[in-house]
């Protein structure tokens, strides 16, 4: 209770110097996510044998880095909240920008050239994606939400019959529970009623590094029946 009082005087007080203190140190540590992530790529890219493989590595730097940024530029806009006038949010989201280009570069340099030891002359091309059936449908469901907030399933299981709710039950068994519904969480809040249920799949993945595409449709089937969302 403290932490948060102390956490809401904060933003009620805020200035224009506050809310540039924590913009700067919103980029710094962005940085240093950046580098992370790009390490984690590039270290483990070492160890592969196949030309395949490297490309899905570029492919997955490409994508960590680009939803990293995305994100990051969200969160400095709201920064405004703070001080609409005298924060520089445009010229932070341009550095981020700026950093994460450069360490994309850098990235696919250090990748160019665990590929040059194989005699390859530059990175290979990933192939394309290649859907599976649940992955196609769910390509095709675009769920919009029909109210806000959490959505507790569970609470609203009665309104199904046994049947359905046996189904359920065993598909999140066959689960980790904490994963399975950190998931959901996160789909739901995904769930614009723009992207598709395969982005929102995506973006859950690169958020949480969990993806189980037959859950998730299974879930929005069901929230469809409760009457949460539309499809």
């Amino acid at each position: 209770g403290a932490l948060a009082a102390m956490y809401a005087y904060w933003l009620s007080a805020a200035g224009v110097q506050d809310a540039a203190w924590l913009g700067h140190e919103m980029v710094a540590r962005f940085k240093v996510a950046l580098v992370k992530a790009t390490h984690s790529v590039t270290a483990q890219a070492t160890g592969l044998q196949d030309a395949p493989s490297l490309a899905n590595a570029v492919r997955d730097l490409d994508r960590r880095l680009a939803y990293l940024l995305d994100r990051q530029k969200a969160a400095l806009g709201t920064l405004k909240r703070l001080e609409p006038h005298g924060c520089s949010v445009e010229v932070l989201q341009e550095e981020v920008a700026r950093v994460a280009n450069r360490e994309l570069g850098w990235g696919k340099a250090t990748l160019d050239a665990h590929a040059a030891t194989w005699g390859l002359e530059g990175l290979p091309e990933p192939a394309p994606d290649t859907l599976s059936e649940e992955e196609q449908e769910a390509g095709r469901l675009v769920p919009v939400r029909k109210v806000r907030g959490p959505i507790p399933i569970g609470a609203h299981l009665e309104k199904l019959g046994e049947g359905e709710r046996e189904a359920w039950r065993q598909m999140l068994k066959a689960r980790s529970a904490m994963a399975a519904h950190t998931m959901l969480d996160l789909a739901l809040y995904w769930a614009d009623g723009q992207r598709s249920l395969l982005e929102i799949a995506d973006l859950v993945e690169l958020e949480s590094g969990q993806r189980d595409i037959e859950l998730l449709v299974a879930c929005v089937r069901l929230l469809q029946k409760l009457g949460f969302v539309e499809l």
